[in-house]
C-alpha cells in the first residue's frame, strides 16, 4: 500500500516560504559583484551589500524604487531598458551583456550584465534578479595592452618592410598563377625593371627562355611540397643575364596552396669566379699534360703519386695507372734513396729549391736523371709535394763526355808543357825546376788569396812556362858565370815577348800569354819589356813576378850563389807597393813565415 504524504497546513506553508525567503536575501548579500532583484514591474525587491558599496547609494534611497529611477535616474540607461523590457521577457536567461555608462557618482563605468527571470516558489510573481559586473579594469587593461599589440605589430611590420626593401636579396610573392603580388626594391638595382612594371604581372618574362622549362618544372615541385632551391638566369631590362639561387615556400589557405614567398640572390660573380676557376683548371690540367717536364703530386704523409702527367711517365717508361699505384720509394735506386729522401725533405721545408742530379729508375731498370725543383701544397684538402722532373740523362751523358774529352786534352796540353819546360831546361841546366818551383809557389799565393780553382789552373800554366821564351837566348848567355854586358842583358830580357809570341797561337785560356808577356813588370814602370805600371798589369802576372823573384834568389845561379829565402823575402818586403802588389807579398809572406809553405826538391 502507498503512503502519501500528508498535506501541509497553511501555516506551515506560510512559514517555510518565509524561510526561503530569508534564505534567498542571504544569498544575494553574500555574493561578490552588485546584484539586483528586481519585481516584475522593475521596482528593486533587494541589491545586494555589495551593490551599495560600489554605486554608492543607500537603502533607503534603493528598495522599492523603479530601477530607471535609481540614482536620480542615473540607471535609465537605453541598453538597460533593452535587456530588461525586450530582450529578457523573452528568453529570461541572459549572460554577458555589456553595457557602458557615466555614472555621477562613480564615473565611467564598462558593465557586464547577467540577467535571470526567475518564478518564485509560491508561483504568484516572478523576479529578476540582475548581476553586475565591473569590467572597466579588464576593457582598459584590454586596450592597453591591443594598443601595445598594434605598435608591437606596426613597429615589426616596419622592422620587417625595412629589412626586406634593403637587403641583397629579391623578395618576392608570387599567386598561384605565377603573378607577383610583391617583389621588394632590390630588383630595381638588379635586373633595372621597375617595380610598378612588374606587380600583377607574371614572372615568366624576365626568365632567361632556355631555363624557364626547368624553372616550371620546379614550381610543380614546390606544389608538391619539395622546397629544395635551385638555380636559373633572368634577363635585366638591358638584355644582360644573371644567374639566381631561389628559395620558395609555399603559402597555404584552408588547407589551399595560395601562392608562393622566395628569396632570389644574385649569384652571377659567385657563377663567374666558378668559370674562371673550372677555367684555369682546364688551362693548368693542360699545361699539366701538356708539360716537356716530368711532374709529379705525391701524398704528404704516406709520399704515394696522386697525379703524374704524361712526361713523367714517359721518362720513366710506366703507364699512367702503373705510376699512380706507386711512392717515391720505388722511382729511384735503393742505394740513393736515403740521399734522395733527404734531399726532398729540404724541398718540402724551403731549404733549397732544387735538387740535382737525382738519379731514377725505369722500368726497364736503367737509370736516368733528373734536376727536381718541389713545393708543398694544399691540395683536394690533403697536404702534398709537387716535383718538377727535368730529364738530364742526355745532357749528363755529354757532358761526361766532354768532361773526359777535356781531360785527354787537358793531358796532351800537359805533356806539350811539359816538353817545352824540358826544352827550355836542356838550354839552360842551371836553372832546372825553376819554372816547376816558381808555378808552386805561385798557386800557393793564389790560394792564399781565395783565387778560385779555374784561375788557379791557368795561373799555373803560365808559371810552369813563363820562360818558354829563352829558347830564342843563346845557351851560352844563360849559363855565363859572369856579370852580363848590357847587350847581354837586353837580349836575356827579349825572353818575356819570345814566350808571348810562342804561346799566343795556342789559345790557352785565362791570357796565359799576357801573364807571361808582363811577369817581368814592375808596380812604378821599371820592368820590361812594356814598362808598365800597376793598373795596366795583371794580377796574374803580379803573382808570377813575386814568385819568380823568391825563387830565383832563393836558388844558385850561373852568375852567383843562392842568396837564400830570407833575403827573397827582404827584398819582396822593402819593395813592397814600389815593384811588388802589397797584397800578394802579404800573401807570400804568410805562407812563408807560418809554414804553409816550403820550396821542394825538382
Amino acid at each position: 500500500m502507498r503512503l502519501k504524504t500528508p498535506l501541509k497546513e497553511p501555516a506551515v506553508i506560510k512559514q517555510s516560504e518565509g524561510a526561503v525567503l530569508e534564505f534567498d536575501e542571504s544569498i544575494i548579500d553574500t555574493v561578490r559583484e552588485p546584484l539586483i532583484a528586481l519585481d516584475q514591474d522593475l521596482r528593486i525587491v533587494k541589491v545586494s551589500r555589495s551593490f551599495y558599496e560600489f554605486f554608492k547609494v543607500k537603502p533607503e534611497d534603493t528598495v522599492g524604487q523603479l530601477i530607471y529611477d535609481l540614482g536620480n535616474k542615473q540607471w535609465d540607461i537605453p541598453k538597460l531598458r533593452e535587456l530588461l523590457e525586450t530582450i529578457l521577457p523573452q528568453k529570461t536567461v541572459f549572460d554577458n551583456y555589456e553595457v557602458e555608462h557615466n555614472f555621477a557618482t562613480i564615473g565611467k563605468r564598462i558593465m557586464l550584465l547577467n540577467a535571470r527571470q526567475i518564478q518564485r516558489r509560491s508561483g504568484r510573481e516572478k523576479i529578476i534578479l540582475l548581476a553586475i559586473e565591473d569590467i572597466t579594469d579588464r576593457r582598459q587593461t584590454e586596450k592597453r595592452l591591443a594598443e601595445k599589440n598594434k605598435e608591437s605589430l606596426r613597429a615589426s611590420e616596419e622592422k620587417y618592410r625595412l629589412l626586406v626593401e634593403n637587403i641583397n636579396e629579391i623578395f618576392y610573392i608570387l599567386d598561384n598563377q605565377g603573378n607577383i603580388m610583391y617583389i621588394s626594391p632590390a630588383v630595381e638595382r638588379l635586373t633595372k625593371y621597375k617595380v610598378g612594371d612588374l606587380l600583377g604581372k607574371p614572372f615568366i618574362p624576365i626568365i632567361y627562355p632556355d631555363d624557364l622549362p626547368a624553372l616550371l618544372d620546379n614550381i610543380k615541385h614546390l606544389a608538391a611540397g619539395h622546397l629544395e632551391p635551385w638555380e636559373f638566369r633572368v634577363q635585366d631590362k638591358d638584355g644582360n643575364i644573371l644567374f639566381m639561387r631561389s628559395s620558395s615556400p609555399t603559402l597555404y589557405k584552408d588547407g589551399q596552396i595560395t601562392g608562393f614567398t622566395s628569396l632570389m640572390a644574385d649569384i652571377t660573380e659567385r657563377k663567374r669566379a666558378e668559370k674562371d676557376l673550372k677555367d684555369s683548371e682546364e688551362r693548368y690540367r693542360n699545361l699539366f699534360e701538356a708539360a716537356a717536364e716530368g711532374i709529379i703530386v705525391t701524398k704528404g704523409k704516406t709520399k704515394i703519386f696522386k697525379y703524374v702527367n704524361p712526361a713523367l711517365c714517359k721518362m720513366l717508361g710506366y703507364n699512367l695507372q702503373e705510376l699512380t699505384e706507386m711512392s717515391v720509394d720505388d722511382i729511384h735506386p735503393k742505394d740513393a734513396l736515403d740521399h734522395i729522401l733527404h734531399e726532398f725533405e729540404a724541398l718540402a721545408k724551403g731549404e733549397k729549391t732544387l735538387a740535382l742530379d737525382i738519379s731514377c729508375l725505369r722500368k726497364d731498370g736503367r737509370v736516368v736523371y733528373a734536376d727536381i725543383k718541389a713545393a708543398s701544397a694544399l691540395i683536394d684538402g690533403e697536404e702534398c709535394m709537387i716535383g718538377f722532373f727535368a730529364d738530364i740523362t742526355e745532357r749528363k751523358e755529354a757532358n761526361e763526355k766532354l768532361e773526359q774529352s777535356y781531360e785527354s786534352l787537358r793531358k796532351t796540353l800537359d805533356d806539350a808543357i811539359n816538353t817545352m819546360v824540358k826544352i827550355v831546361e836542356l838550354r839552360d841546366p842551371y836553372t832546372a825546376g825553376h819554372q816547376q818551383k816558381v808555378a808552386d809557389l805561385a798557386v800557393a799565393i793564389a790560394r792564399e788569396m781565395k783565387f778560385g780553382d779555374i784561375q788557379v789552373d791557368q795561373l799555373r800554366v803560365a808559371a810552369v812556362i813563363h820562360d818558354i821564351g829563352k829558347i830564342y837566348v843563346p845557351s851560352d848567355l844563360l849559363s855565363k858565370p859572369g856579370k852580363l854586358t848590357d847587350i847581354e842583358f837586353s837580349l836575356i830580357k827579349t825572353h818575356a815577348q819570345n814566350g808571348y809570341d810562342i804561346v799566343k797561337g795556342m789559345e790557352l785560356p785565362g791570357a796565359v800569354a799576357e801573364t807571361i808577356l808582363q811577369h817581368h813588370e814592375r808596380l812604378d814602370g821599371s820592368g820590361y819589356p812594356n814598362g808598365l805600371k800597376a793598373e795596366d798589369t795583371l794580377m796574374k802576372a803580379k803573382i808570377l813576378a813575386v814568385a819568380d823573384v823568391v825563387e830565383a834568389m832563393a836558388s844558385h845561379r850561373p852568375y852567383r850563389p843562392a842568396l837564400g829565402i830570407d833575403k827573397a823575402l827582404e827584398e819582396i818586403t822593402n819593395n813592397k807597393s814600389k815593384l811588388y802588389d802589397p797584397d800578394v807579398v802579404d800573401a807570400c809572406l804568410e805562407l812563408f813565415t807560418s809554414g804553409k809553405f816550403e820550396f821542394k826538391s825538382v
